[in-house]
């Protein structure tokens, strides 16, 4: 967590590098337009999918939690906002998170198991939901000096990366060249208005509620769709990919 956040986190205007913010931005928007060349994935596929949901659940609990729990402790001092509120219990938030994209999931899917004609709602729900999850991960990245260490923003990337990519490739999976076609340009503009709205947008205390949705986000996005069961995951890769990455974490 960045020393520099008791004092950025209650400025009034942001101090975001637009170029660089336009640099991250512009990365992640190419791995959403990767799955055109990527084949489905395989067996061998699925021991990168544990290696990488490793990486991710590492980064989610040793950088993500920890630095909005910072966050949420300096809202409390500032006495401003919703965080305020909460301060040490945003956790509050990050269950709230994980248990809508959790209850979103759920209906679709019984809607999908009952062969109900739903098809359109199906993808626009799924759609919707990564696009709001977008907007949330593109306005983090124009505040990245918040709540990242700096030495840590390209870990930040990566782990975004990696988690986007078999995202994607799961979506392109279940909805094929409609995804292709629409799907993936308005996760693209998720991202992309976030992005633009973390710039222009002046920083408050509330940001902590912003990095604890996207928690509860990534936490049901990597169990739904990078660990969908236990027969699928190779438990020693995971374990060692955690590992490692967390190591680089505490170490960086």
């Amino acid at each position: 967590m960045n020393g520099a956040a008791n004092g950025a986190i209650l400025t009034t205007t942001s101090t975001t590098d637009p170029l660089f913010v336009g640099g991250l931005t512009a990365g992640l928007i190419a791995i959403h337009l990767l799955p055109r060349w990527l084949e489905p994935v395989d067996e061998t596929g699925r021991r990168w999918l544990s290696v990488v949901s490793g990486i991710v659940i590492a980064f989610v609990f040793l950088e993500l939690l920890p630095g909005i729990v910072e966050l949420a402790a300096i809202a409390a001092e500032s006495g401003e906002g919703v965080g305020a509120v909460l301060g040490e219990h945003i956790y509050v938030i990050v269950l709230g998170g994980f248990l809508v994209y959790y209850g979103i999931e759920t209906v679709v899917d019984g809607r999908k198991r009952t062969q109900q004609s739903t098809e359109p709602l199906l993808f626009w729900t799924h759609i919707g939901m990564f696009a709001v999850y977008n907007f949330i991960v593109g306005y983090k990245l124009a505040h990245h000096h918040v709540f990242i260490e700096a030495a840590h923003v390209g870990l930040f990337f990566f782990a975004l990366g990696v988690h986007f990519l078999l995202t994607d490739i799961g979506l392109l999976e279940h909805h094929g060249d409609r995804y292709l076609s629409v799907g993936r340009w308005v996760v693209v503009a998720g991202i992309a208005v976030g992005a633009v709205a973390g710039v222009v947008v002046q920083i408050n205390a509330d940001i902590a509620l912003l990095a604890a949705l996207l928690a509860g986000g990534i936490l049901f996005n990597t169990l739904n769709h990078e660990i969908e069961s236990p027969s699928q995951t190779d438990y020693l890769l995971l374990v060692a990919s955690a590992t490692v990455f967390g190591a680089i974490l505490l170490v960086g």
